[in-house]
Protein backbone atom coordinates (compact mmCIF):
# COMPACT_ATOMS: atom_id res chain seq x y z
CA UNK A 1 0.00 0.00 0.00
CA UNK A 2 1.31 3.03 -0.94
CA UNK A 3 0.49 6.61 1.16
CA UNK A 4 -0.60 9.72 -0.17
CA UNK A 5 -0.21 12.57 1.07
CA UNK A 6 -2.61 15.88 0.27
CA UNK A 7 -4.27 19.04 2.32
CA UNK A 8 -1.90 17.72 5.29
CA UNK A 9 -3.47 14.38 5.58
CA UNK A 10 -2.33 10.70 4.46
CA UNK A 11 -4.71 8.55 2.54
CA UNK A 12 -4.57 5.31 1.30
CA UNK A 13 -3.84 5.03 -2.76
CA UNK A 14 -4.98 2.41 -3.81
CA UNK A 15 -7.86 1.48 -5.43
CA UNK A 16 -8.14 5.16 -5.75
CA UNK A 17 -9.24 7.08 -9.34
CA UNK A 18 -10.30 10.90 -9.85
CA UNK A 19 -13.87 9.41 -9.52
CA UNK A 20 -13.96 7.25 -6.62
CA UNK A 21 -12.08 7.06 -3.05
CA UNK A 22 -13.09 3.49 -1.49
CA UNK A 23 -12.62 4.80 2.05
CA UNK A 24 -11.32 2.62 4.92
CA UNK A 25 -12.83 -0.33 6.10
CA UNK A 26 -16.21 0.11 7.97
CA UNK A 27 -17.07 3.19 5.84
CA UNK A 28 -20.55 3.52 6.19
CA UNK A 29 -20.77 7.10 4.50
CA UNK A 30 -20.70 7.77 0.69
CA UNK A 31 -20.19 11.35 -0.50
CA UNK A 32 -21.44 11.41 -4.35
CA UNK A 33 -19.89 14.39 -6.21
CA UNK A 34 -20.99 14.96 -9.76
CA UNK A 35 -17.39 14.50 -12.32
CA UNK A 36 -13.98 14.22 -11.80
CA UNK A 37 -12.17 17.48 -13.28
CA UNK A 38 -8.75 18.64 -13.80
CA UNK A 39 -7.61 18.71 -10.58
CA UNK A 40 -8.88 15.29 -10.09
CA UNK A 41 -6.92 13.90 -13.25
CA UNK A 42 -3.99 15.20 -12.35
CA UNK A 43 -4.06 14.10 -8.57
CA UNK A 44 -5.80 11.10 -9.55
CA UNK A 45 -8.50 10.99 -6.81
CA UNK A 46 -11.30 12.36 -6.64
CA UNK A 47 -12.31 16.09 -4.44
CA UNK A 48 -9.39 17.26 -5.26
CA UNK A 49 -8.16 21.04 -5.05
CA UNK A 50 -10.25 23.69 -3.94
CA UNK A 51 -14.05 21.08 -3.81
CA UNK A 52 -12.26 18.77 -1.34
CA UNK A 53 -10.86 21.63 0.52
CA UNK A 54 -14.40 22.70 0.81
CA UNK A 55 -15.39 19.29 1.62
CA UNK A 56 -13.15 19.53 4.67
CA UNK A 57 -14.12 22.81 5.90
CA UNK A 58 -18.02 21.80 5.24
CA UNK A 59 -17.56 18.40 7.54
CA UNK A 60 -15.79 19.97 10.66
CA UNK A 61 -19.60 21.52 10.74
CA UNK A 62 -21.70 18.40 9.43
CA UNK A 63 -19.56 16.20 12.05
CA UNK A 64 -19.95 18.29 14.87
CA UNK A 65 -24.04 18.67 13.88
CA UNK A 66 -24.70 15.13 12.91
CA UNK A 67 -21.59 12.71 13.88
CA UNK A 68 -23.90 10.14 13.27
CA UNK A 69 -23.96 10.17 9.46
CA UNK A 70 -20.39 11.96 9.47
CA UNK A 71 -18.07 10.45 11.96
CA UNK A 72 -15.14 12.15 10.51
CA UNK A 73 -13.86 15.92 9.90
CA UNK A 74 -11.92 14.35 6.92
CA UNK A 75 -13.46 13.30 3.40
CA UNK A 76 -10.23 11.06 3.31
CA UNK A 77 -12.83 8.96 5.79
CA UNK A 78 -15.48 8.63 3.50
CA UNK A 79 -16.31 6.61 0.28
CA UNK A 80 -16.50 9.14 -2.58
CA UNK A 81 -18.12 8.24 -5.82
CA UNK A 82 -18.74 10.88 -8.48
CA UNK A 83 -21.70 10.80 -10.48
CA UNK A 84 -19.93 9.74 -13.37
CA UNK A 85 -16.04 8.70 -14.68
CA UNK A 86 -15.61 10.93 -17.26
CA UNK A 87 -13.30 13.84 -16.52
CA UNK A 88 -15.23 17.07 -17.01
CA UNK A 89 -14.10 20.32 -17.33
CA UNK A 90 -14.33 23.99 -18.74
CA UNK A 91 -11.13 23.95 -20.70
CA UNK A 92 -11.51 20.47 -21.90
CA UNK A 93 -15.55 19.92 -22.80
CA UNK A 94 -17.11 23.47 -22.01
CA UNK A 95 -18.68 22.31 -18.89
CA UNK A 96 -17.87 21.16 -15.44
CA UNK A 97 -21.45 18.94 -14.81
CA UNK A 98 -22.49 15.77 -16.87
CA UNK A 99 -25.68 15.48 -18.94
CA UNK A 100 -28.71 13.39 -17.28
CA UNK A 101 -28.09 10.92 -20.15
CA UNK A 102 -24.51 10.43 -19.61
CA UNK A 103 -25.15 9.89 -15.61
CA UNK A 104 -27.90 7.65 -16.84
CA UNK A 105 -26.22 5.69 -19.01
CA UNK A 106 -26.32 1.49 -18.43
CA UNK A 107 -22.34 1.04 -18.37
CA UNK A 108 -22.41 4.06 -15.81
CA UNK A 109 -25.20 2.56 -13.85
CA UNK A 110 -23.21 -0.51 -13.81
CA UNK A 111 -20.31 1.18 -12.08
CA UNK A 112 -22.37 2.92 -9.87
CA UNK A 113 -23.90 -0.36 -8.52
CA UNK A 114 -20.70 -1.48 -7.67
CA UNK A 115 -19.04 1.89 -6.25
CA UNK A 116 -22.20 1.93 -3.78
CA UNK A 117 -22.71 -0.92 -1.87
CA UNK A 118 -25.97 -1.60 -0.30
CA UNK A 119 -24.35 -1.75 2.78
CA UNK A 120 -23.27 1.57 2.90
CA UNK A 121 -25.68 3.16 5.33
CA UNK A 122 -26.05 6.99 4.23
CA UNK A 123 -25.23 8.46 1.03
CA UNK A 124 -24.81 12.16 0.74
CA UNK A 125 -25.99 13.77 -2.44
CA UNK A 126 -23.37 17.35 -3.47
CA UNK A 127 -25.20 18.09 -6.57
CA UNK A 128 -28.42 17.45 -9.03
CA UNK A 129 -26.10 14.34 -10.91
CA UNK A 130 -25.18 12.83 -7.91
CA UNK A 131 -28.69 12.74 -6.51
CA UNK A 132 -29.62 10.80 -9.81
CA UNK A 133 -27.06 8.57 -9.65
CA UNK A 134 -27.84 7.80 -6.00
CA UNK A 135 -31.82 7.12 -7.55
CA UNK A 136 -30.60 5.05 -9.96
CA UNK A 137 -28.89 2.49 -7.23
CA UNK A 138 -32.57 2.21 -6.09
CA UNK A 139 -31.90 4.84 -2.87
CA UNK A 140 -32.58 8.26 -1.51
CA UNK A 141 -29.78 10.76 -0.45
CA UNK A 142 -29.91 10.82 3.36
CA UNK A 143 -28.90 15.02 2.47
CA UNK A 144 -28.91 16.60 -0.63
CA UNK A 145 -26.88 19.92 -1.63
CA UNK A 146 -24.92 21.26 -4.27
CA UNK A 147 -21.83 21.05 -5.92
CA UNK A 148 -19.87 22.80 -2.58
CA UNK A 149 -17.55 24.38 -5.65
CA UNK A 150 -15.47 27.76 -4.78
CA UNK A 151 -18.24 30.02 -7.19
CA UNK A 152 -21.18 28.07 -5.90
CA UNK A 153 -20.12 28.88 -2.21
CA UNK A 154 -18.81 32.59 -2.39
CA UNK A 155 -22.05 33.77 -4.39
CA UNK A 156 -24.32 31.90 -1.98
CA UNK A 157 -23.42 33.30 1.14
CA UNK A 158 -21.83 36.64 2.74
CA UNK A 159 -18.92 36.71 5.11
CA UNK A 160 -17.41 38.70 7.43
CA UNK A 161 -14.36 37.37 8.46
CA UNK A 162 -11.14 39.44 8.73
CA UNK A 163 -9.05 37.21 6.64
CA UNK A 164 -9.65 34.91 3.51
CA UNK A 165 -9.41 31.70 5.32
CA UNK A 166 -11.83 32.67 7.92
CA UNK A 167 -14.55 33.76 5.55
CA UNK A 168 -14.20 30.66 3.98
CA UNK A 169 -14.49 29.02 6.93
CA UNK A 170 -17.50 31.47 7.70
CA UNK A 171 -19.00 30.55 3.85
CA UNK A 172 -18.67 26.82 4.73
CA UNK A 173 -20.22 26.85 7.53
CA UNK A 174 -23.45 28.37 6.69
CA UNK A 175 -23.44 25.47 3.25
CA UNK A 176 -23.82 23.32 5.79
CA UNK A 177 -26.03 24.99 8.02
CA UNK A 178 -28.56 24.81 5.37
CA UNK A 179 -27.69 21.37 3.98
CA UNK A 180 -28.91 19.79 7.39
CA UNK A 181 -31.93 22.31 6.91
CA UNK A 182 -30.85 24.16 10.38
CA UNK A 183 -32.31 27.33 11.24
CA UNK A 184 -30.65 30.27 10.70
CA UNK A 185 -29.37 31.91 13.98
Amino acid sequence: MSALVHDGCAADAVGMTPDHQPGPAGAFTALILAAPGRVELAESRPAAGQTGRNLDRILVHLHRWRPDVFPSQSRLDYVIVNSVSTVLYRAKNGRGMPTDAEVRDMANVGRLRLLLPSDLRHLVAFSDPAATAVGLVGREPVFRAPHPGLQLINRRYFATGATGKLRAEERCRLFARDMLGMPTS
